[in-house]
């Protein structure tokens, strides 16, 4: 049972397919269905036919547009046929076996009319009312009956709903001689949500353009308006001008005064009356242009003889017969595939690749040809290209030009061919543009690559401020040639090598990259710009900084103090003291309590024959024990006395103690032993200014602010200048690094940018191996931007400024500078000090020491020695003196 249900589901899921689908056009004719709302009809097309308003006139009307209709369908339509059904009733039921709708109504009915058509997979052509969206150029076709002279609110409907024009916000500027009627027809097209479009609601804000008695006047007045208009933001600075042919140039002109006119800046001029006056010949506007500007012309091109002329053919009864005879066009085209497909495969497989109605309805629209009817009514797009037109030398300097970017007839509307504004999507359009630079590493520097087929030599430029620069040409789709400047030989020497020099703070742009740069001979100065050192200049403009640099400070190393004494150093010179004066106090003791103790005594009574202890027998022996005790070393017997035992085991206690102690310091200094006092800071500088000299760069920003400053806290840093110190030197580029070499020689030190200094000091580790430099960086916390530089009146600064933000907030500013700079000293304390605790080995240093106090033994221990016998030999002579009794 339950498979029997399944079957008749199956066949019944074919039967709703076949019955929603129309058949193939070889079993049966396209039927099409056309309805008409008779108010419509009447307001837009009867009206045109007769004065008189009646029953009889209508439908003899509504016959003859049929009629129309039909006769165009027999004429183009050899092969195939096309039923026609009429209905004036809105709610005509669209479920029956149509293909075509075609409807006659006003924009509301022509949209409902629409879901319905949709619903039933029909193609919808529509002939409806002036200003209303066109319906979805891939599910139907629409044309308005326009009338010429009412056709721009349309105009702003199709060139939304096609996406030519996107805006979200303007603010429009309407010329006083422009119909007020027409003024809010505009305004409603521009901002009312288009159906079937994810263009919602925009807003705008309207203004009224006066004019005065005089031409002087008028400009004042377009010159305040323009002034009073709110700030906007890049993002939104759209502005829509509609005004008369004469007041172009005003309006330009006041709004380039203002600097209004920017890359940041959309300006759409829709200037009605231009076929008056020009005849299609625009070229004129070309001298209104200026460099960097987005400005887009939306004109009149209506050729007025030809409109004049019969042959500019209007109304419905044209359109119609334009509609019907592209679908019979298009049904024949259709019917033939389905023949040829027929004659190749089988009635199975026929049956099977048949074309669903759906898929019909899509190729009859992209068939249809569009209307002629009203073509005579044209306006125009043209689109101003002036990015990079007047930068560099008069062999690179080109014309402004206009670029044709968007075409409006009354049917198909407006048909784009480029982007309403072409820079604001492509930047410079792969323009060539020329920058200046010169070889300054690591920044920027000039690498040479051989080529092994053609032994030719091509110059390359790399660098931090390329690596900027190569994304900034992507992100604004420009290539460029370089203007490389020469550096003086001395300079070139030194920077010889782009892997290891280093830029002082000193280092000067050279005067001809930036005079390049002032003339507008090049797009921009590709190359570090100290902000500081330039900022009095008028003639230029920084960009955004590229990175800030800070300055440090490069000493010399310090280095370990003497480690002659290093054995004393786990104790002070007072614990010595106190050890050496128990030592000398505990051994008298231990001999007093030994010796006076009555136990002592009466064990010597009892047993007269066990031996004493010679070791405890005199307070000096019993010093020696208390030594050897210290030592570990000797005093094991303990004494039989318990006093003296009490004191023996006391001291053993502070052996254990001072011995445990003294073992642990002692390997502490021998794996961090003590250092020269390092100088970190201008405090340290200054303190040890009669040990070292130092040196600042020359003319730098530092040195400038230090002159002029008269702030209190900086009274140390200004000792710092030449005039207040005779230690005081300046360094330039050349001299940089002879000054870097004087730091090794342990009395020098240089002041300059941080980065420098780890540049110098890494490549100096990287040749010898060793930390020869010690890096400080309080100083003074002086932040220096690093930027390149456009021309004063550049008017892609802004647009510059606003990919450096984006390289900055992306993090590719940080990642290019962890490339091209060293992030962390080498040879920093706290990388030094845990690698010289990890792999220090004692060696004679460590311990020459304990051997001179061997040595100073061995000393003592023989001018002891050669007193002793000193000594016996004195005491043998007295002795052969005294004449001894005989005894038997």
């Amino acid at each position: 049972m339950a498979l029997i249900l399944i079957v008749v589901l199956i066949y019944s899921c074919r039967f709703v397919v076949g019955f929603n689908d129309f058949p193939s056009l070889m079993t049966a004719n396209a039927t099409m269905v056309i309805v008409i709302e008779k108010t419509f009809y009447e307001r837009k097309i009867l009206i045109k036919e007769t004065s008189i308003f009646t029953r009889e006139a209508y439908e003899k009307s509504v016959a003859s547009f049929t009629s129309a209709a039909t006769k165009i369908a027999r004429e183009r339509m050899n092969i195939s046929g096309l039923s026609i059904h009429v209905a004036q009733d809105m709610g005509a039921n669209l479920a029956r076996d149509y293909t075509i709708l075609l409807s006659v109504a006003t924009c509301s009915s022509t949209w409902e009319l629409f879901g319905r058509a949709k619903k039933e997979k029909l193609v919808h052509l529509a002939i409806t009312d002036l200003d209303c969206p066109r319906l979805p150029k891939d599910e139907g076709i629409s044309i308005p009956l326009i009338e010429p002279g009412e056709e721009l609110p349309q105009i702003f409907y199709d060139m939304r709903i096609s996406r030519g024009l996107d805006w979200k916000r303007a603010i429009m500027l309407f010329d006083e001689s422009f119909e007020q009627d027409s003024i809010g027809k505009v305004v409603q097209a521009f901002c009312n949500e288009l159906p079937k479009s994810d263009l919602g609601l925009a807003s705008s804000s309207l203004y009224f353009l006066k004019r005065g008695k005089s031409e002087i006047s008028t400009k004042r007045i377009i010159k305040e308006i323009l002034a009073a208009l709110p700030p906007r933001k890049p993002i939104d600075d759209h502005i829509i001008v509609v005004a008369a042919y004469n007041v172009i140039s005003f309006i330009l002109e006041a709004a380039r005064s203002l600097r209004m006119l920017s890359t940041g800046s959309q300006w759409l001029f829709v200037v009605p009356d231009m076929a008056k006056y020009t005849s299609g010949n625009v070229t004129y506007l070309i001298e209104l242009l200026g460099e960097g500007e987005n400005i887009a012309f939306l004109y009149n091109d209506t050729n007025l003889n030809i409109r004049s002329d019969q042959s500019c053919r209007t109304g419905a009864t044209c359109h119609v017969r334009e509609l019907v005879g592209a679908l019979g066009i298009a049904l024949e085209k259709s019917l033939s595939m389905e023949i040829e497909l027929y004659n190749r495969v089988t009635e199975e497989e026929f049956e099977q690749a048949g074309t669903t109605k759906f898929v019909r309805s899509r190729n009859f629209i992209k068939y249809i040809r569009a209307s002629t009817c009203g073509r005579c009514i044209k306006w125009t797009v043209v689109s101003a290209l002036t990015w990079g037109n007047r930068i560099g030398s008069e062999a690179d300097i080109e014309p402004h030009t206009l670029l044709g970017t968007g075409v409006w007839t009354p049917d198909p509307g407006y048909e784009s061919k480029d982007y309403l504004f072409p820079h604001v999507m492509h930047g410079f359009r792969g323009k060539t543009l020329p920058v200046v630079t010169y070889h300054n590493p690591p920044w920027q520097f000039q690498m040479t690559k051989t080529e092994e087929i053609t032994e030719s030599t091509k110059a390359q430029w790399d660098g931090f401020v390329f690596d900027v620069f190569h994304e900034l040409s992507k992100s604004l789709n420009f290539t460029y040639k370089i203007v490389a400047v020469e550096t003086p030989p001395e300079i070139n020497l030194v920077k010889s090598n782009p892997l290891k020099a280093a830029m002082s703070a000193a280092e000067k742009v050279p005067e001809k990259v930036t005079e390049l740069v002032r003339s507008k001979s090049v797009f921009i100065a590709a190359c570090a710009y100290t902000v500081g050192v330039y900022r009095k200049d008028t003639t230029i403009k920084f960009t955004l900084p590229m990175t800030i640099q800070t300055y440090g400070l490069l000493a010399p190393r310090p280095k370990p103090l003497s480690r002659v004494l290093l054995f004393a150093s786990p104790y002070t010179n007072e614990s010595w003291a106190l050890l050496t004066t128990a030592i000398i106090i505990v051994g008298p003791i231990l001999y007093l309590v030994h010796t006076f103790s009555p136990r002592t005594i009466d064990e010597a009574v009892k047993n007269p024959q066990e031996p004493v202890y010679i070791g405890l027998s005199s307070p000096s022996r019993c010093t020696w024990y208390i030594y050897g005790a210290l030592l570990q070393q000797g005093g094991m017997n303990l004494p039989k006395t318990d006093g003296a035992r009490l004191i023996v085991g006391t001291w053993w206690l502070v052996v254990m103690v001072v011995v445990a102690t003294y073992s642990g310091s002692l390997v502490a200094f021998l794996t961090f032993p003590k250092m020269e006092a390092p100088i970190k800071n201008v405090d340290d500088v200054i303190e040890r200014r009669g040990e070292i000299t130092w040196s600042l760069p020359q003319d730098s920003f530092i040195e400038d602010f230090l002159t002029v400053s008269n702030e209190e806290g900086l009274v140390d840093y200004k000792r710092l200048l030449r005039g207040n110190e005779p230690h005081a030197q300046t360094h330039d580029t050349v001299s940089y690094e002879d000054n870097i070499h004087d730091v090794k020689g342990g009395k020098h030190v240089v002041i300059d940018w941080k980065s420098s200094l780890m540049i110098s000091g890494r490549n100096d580790y990287i040749e010898t191996g060793r930390c020869a430099f010690s890096l400080g960086t309080d100083v003074l916390f002086l932040e220096e931007p690093i930027s390149m530089v456009v021309p004063t009146d550049s008017p892609y600064l802004g647009l510059i400024n606003v990919q450096l933000q984006r390289m900055h907030e992306s993090g590719l500013m940080d990642k290019w500078i962890a490339n091209r700079f060293p992030t962390q000293d080498s040879c920093s304390d706290s990388l030094m000090g845990g690698f010289e605790a990890a792999n220090h080995k004692v060696d004679l240093e460590d311990m020459q020491g304990i051997f001179f106090i061997l040595i100073l033994g061995y000393i003592m221990g023989t001018v002891i020695l050669g007193y002793e016998f000193f000594r016996q030999h004195r005491q043998l002579a007295k002795e052969r003196k005294v004449i001894q009794p005989f005894v038997q």
